[in-house]
């Protein structure tokens, strides 16, 4: 789909398992009125260069915006900066070392003539904001969701009650459209949110029924509910599964116990 006029995506180039084809690095701004840029994901000379090129278009640089602190979503942020003298603003100095503003949770910003609103949404981070530009319902995901596939979550920065809290405050903003860190936009976008949360209760329900049966390991609830994913993707899928567990330990429908061997298993809450 075509984007509202003023926003436009850099893909970073750092593909990998975790970023797919890349990292969506946007710049939003209105023309001789200065931009933002969010998610400056590479330190490649290419990278930022084409980012420089945007911002000179749009007659300066008012700040970096960071979705949250992972690498390969601000590894250029400190560059940018030098190069423009603008603020890396984020959710909190966690995020990254070289953070200048700490934003709040539904703050305004500006971009050029046009407004961004910064919202919480932790859950694959505990630091991960979305940006959200009203006048459009134009949503900057960040990692809450992709444009294919699901996200990771991986404790203890991720949580998995988080996590779902956050896909259905997003819900309740009907967006109508969705720019992900990774991957394609996404027009269906409350299909897509309502997808997600029923994905990840599926795989609730699953766990569930395998500690039913058995006193388990996280090794093999994964190799059970992640039958056939290819190894090199084994351990991203332990990491989602163990946050699954963390929230039903917290629910109160799971324990966890040591084996004779010191190995940790779960069951049934008695």
């Amino acid at each position: 789909m075509s984007l509202p006029h003023g926003i436009e995506i850099v893909l970073a180039p750092n593909p990998s398992v975790y970023t797919g084809s890349g990292t969506n690095t946007v710049a939003i701004g209105t023309r001789d009125h200065g931009c933002v840029v969010v998610d400056p994901a590479s330190e490649s000379a290419d990278h930022l260069d084409r980012l420089a090129d945007i911002v000179t278009g749009y007659g300066g640089l008012s700040a970096i915006l960071i979705t949250h602190g992972h690498h390969d979503h601000l590894d250029g942020a400190t560059s940018l900066r030098d190069r423009f003298e603008a603020p890396i603003a984020a959710w909190s100095r966690e995020a990254h070392p070289g953070v200048d503003i700490e934003l709040r949770d539904r703050q305004l910003l500006r971009a050029g003539r046009r407004t961004i609103e910064a919202i919480y949404t932790p859950g694959h981070r505990f630091d991960h904001l979305c940006f959200l530009l009203p006048q459009s319902q134009t949503l900057l995901a960040g990692d809450l969701v992709a444009g294919a596939g699901t996200v990771l979550i991986s404790p203890p920065e991720g949580d998995m009650d988080e996590y779902l809290n956050s896909l259905r405050r997003v819900q309740l903003l009907r967006p109508a459209c969705i720019v992900p860190g990774h991957g394609p936009v996404i027009e269906d976008t409350l299909a897509l949110l309502a997808d997600y949360i029923r994905h990840r209760q599926a795989r609730e329900k699953s766990i569930l029924d395998l500690i039913r049966t058995a006193q388990i390991g996280v090794d093999a609830i994964t190799e059970s509910v992640y039958a056939g994913l290819d190894a090199s993707l084994l351990q991203l899928a332990r990491q989602t599964v163990r946050a699954h567990m963390l929230k039903l330990q917290r629910d109160g429908a799971i324990e966890r116990v040591t084996d004779c061997c010191g190995t940790d298993e779960w069951r049934r809450a008695s």
